[in-house]
């Protein structure tokens, strides 16, 4: 049985498949940047600002949406002329790669993640979360001071937990900002907010002996 912990520098070496990386993205007021997404899908969440799809007059990511990106390259920008952008990016192996660009978005409320998990994304679109076309199921929760959550793993099956703001506990082990847990080979995860965290879990399954997620 494995809690391991992974520092912001050792993410996306985690003993698993599907998911690529987990990055942060910040654009200052009217900066833009692209993803080439060859072979792969992103999945954005916004945390602060916003941020504009393609051009800068185009829809609008606010905090709570994630926006599902995949093939192409994804073009955004931060349209405010004074506040800053923050946003986290997860990024995945895509099955069938394709060269048009396609995006999805949807709203999830802080009362839907509230000492809570929030399903936000399956391998097919059910109950309002995002289809990934992936074998990966996301979660997202936001926990106040020591709330816990707890989340079943099946056998051949991973998480990956991150946190995004604050700090907390993953099976009793500490875990701060930006940092990640692997979990592997238990029946169940045990998250804590501590002071208080917003955190995402990624259900992916386990790699096969000898990969990780660089392959």
């Amino acid at each position: 049985m494995a809690t391991e912990i992974y520092g912001a520098d050792k993410a996306g070496t985690w003993p698993v498949r599907c998911l690529r990386a987990i990055v942060s993205r910040r654009l200052e007021p009217g900066q833009a940047a692209s993803v080439a997404l060859d072979g792969q899908l992103a999945l954005m969440s916004v945390q602060k600002g916003m941020f504009a799809i393609g051009a800068r007059d185009g829809p609008r990511a606010l905090p709570g949406e994630w926006v599902l990106a995949r093939g192409g390259t994804f073009d955004f920008g931060n349209p405010s002329r004074v506040e800053c952008m923050v946003a986290w990016c997860l990024v995945f192996d895509a099955p069938e790669p394709t060269a048009d660009l396609a995006t999805l978005q949807r709203y999830f409320t802080d009362d839907q993640k509230a000492n809570k998990l929030c399903t936000v994304a399956l391998p097919d679109s059910d109950n309002g979360a995002l289809g990934l076309g992936v074998e990966a199921r996301i979660y997202v929760a936001s926990l106040g001071r020591w709330s816990t959550v707890l989340h079943d793993l099946a056998p051949g099956r991973a998480a990956v937990v991150f946190v995004l703001s604050g700090d907390g506990t993953v099976n009793n082990q500490a875990l701060e900002c930006g940092g990640s847990a692997c979990i592997y080979d238990e029946d169940e995860v045990r998250i804590s907010g501590g002071a208080g965290a917003d955190v995402i879990l990624i259900e992916v399954p386990m790699a096969t002996t000898g990969t990780t997620a660089d392959g």
